[in-house]
């Protein structure tokens, strides 16, 4: 069966997909400063007592008299009595009577040094060193193709390109130059790379405003895709040696057909329990390990003009029934051809096989 391309769905970079459930808004084209900050954490100073003294103090001891013995202006005579320094005794004060006034036996010079020699140097180096540079702005204008990796480096940081992005035929065994993207404005295409492995560098991607065709990769999963949300045409799938489409959990409409063929090893398609919206065909073909697609159950809206589930051997044929009147309650009508499958007491509706 060749692959169905739906021609009508409308792409255009204000393009709004719907369904019952609502609808979704593609992007605003990115630019150079999209997060408009020069200073992340935009403080001007973090010491907050902005002065050239760190512990605020104008004497660190607190003192004013140097001498701290607490000596009195009073003397005490060899004969026990007490006088005024430099004066007359006094017969009524004796030496320690009163306490307040009398002291120690001979002159009581004040040698006690008390010096400040508390140095006090604000060395709190303040600098604002939070370097913060967006790295991830600005637009690829127009289609690229990439064929090495100094094709792929160059498309380092940008967040968008604004027409088609297509890998084919490289050696390239990951995409990780392309963190930043989150936008395709066209299609986006990566199909006969058979050393990719890997596509941790598309865990930004957000939508693409065309197909999204990925086909004959090494890659084992499509779990670095779950930031997708939606396709403006084809989702396409084939010939890649995946289990499951879990990695598709967050996609939520796909704007035109809806393809997976020749996937040998993928079991079922709960990954697409999401997507309540699709514009196009659905078309399950050959998936011989295939054996559950009730995933697609959440559409809420299908006006592709067929459904065609066909040679899927694992694949109860009650189920692709089952998808088929989901369908019709949806009001859709269109061509079905549903043949090929495990037979388990459903009847094909091969009406429109051909």
């Amino acid at each position: 069966m060749a692959l169905l391309r739906n021609a009508w769905w409308p792409v255009a970079a204000s393009a709004i997909l719907c369904a019952a459930s609502g609808c979704w808004n593609s992007h605003g084209k990115g630019d150079g400063a999209t997060d408009t900050d020069v200073d992340s954490d935009a403080d001007t100073d973090v010491d907050a007592d902005a002065d050239g003294d760190s512990d605020n103090d104008v004497d660190s001891d607190g003192d004013t008299d140097t001498n701290t013995d607490g000596d009195c202006p009073y003397n005490c005579l060899p004969d026990g009595m007490c006088a005024v320094i430099g004066g007359t005794a006094h017969a009524e004060w004796t030496c320690g009577s009163p306490a307040d006034e009398c002291c120690q036996v001979g002159a009581d010079p004040d040698s006690d040094a008390d010096t400040d020699t508390d140095t006090d140097t604000d060395v709190d180096a303040d600098t604002d060193t939070d370097a913060d540079t967006d790295t991830c702005d600005g637009a690829m204008e127009g289609d690229y193709d990439v064929n090495n990796t100094i094709d792929l480096l160059a498309l380092e940081g940008f967040s968008e390109v604004t027409g088609d992005l297509d890998i084919d035929e490289t050696a390239l065994s990951n995409l990780d130059p392309l963190a930043c993207l989150e936008h395709v404005g066209g299609y986006l295409g990566i199909h006969h790379n058979l050393s990719l492995i890997d596509l941790s560098g598309l865990a930004s991607l957000h939508d693409v405003g065309k197909s999204l065709i990925i086909s004959q990769n090494a890659i084992p999963n499509l779990d670095d895709l779950a930031s997708l949300a939606w396709t403006g045409q084809e989702l396409s799938l084939w010939q890649l040696p995946i289990p499951d489409v879990d990695g598709l959990a967050g996609l939520i409409a796909v704007g035109a057909t809806i393809y997976l063929s020749a996937n040998s090893e993928l079991q079922n398609l709960d990954g697409l329990s999401n997507v309540v919206l699709a514009g196009g065909a659905i078309i399950v073909e050959e998936c011989t390990s295939l054996a559950d697609i009730s995933g697609l159950l959440g559409l809420e809206s299908f006006s592709g003009p067929m459904l065609l589930i066909e040679n899927n051997t694992s694949l109860a044929t009650c189920q692709a029934i089952e998808l088929r009147d989901h369908l019709y309650e949806l009001g859709w009508s269109g061509d079905v051809c549903i043949q090929g499958n495990l037979d388990d007491g459903c009847d094909d509706d091969a009406a429109d096989c051909s």
